[in-house]
């Protein structure tokens, strides 16, 4: 689950980086809120997924 994480990390991090050396506002406006949305769903269900396992340990 952590490597899905940071794979989406990753890859909003590399859309928002060629999003703001794109001088389309278009594609900046869709790239950043998508680097914004993924590491949230991303941190989550992390989170989610954490606390089941807690949950499960105690």
């Amino acid at each position: 689950m952590n490597k899905l994480f940071k794979k989406n990390w990753l890859l909003s991090t590399v859309s928002f980086l060629v999003s703001s050396l794109s001088l389309e506002n278009k594609f900046f406006n869709a790239s950043f809120a998508y680097s914004i949305k993924t590491p949230l769903r991303g941190a989550s269900i992390y989170g989610a997924y954490k606390n089941i396992n807690m949950e499960r340990n105690s």
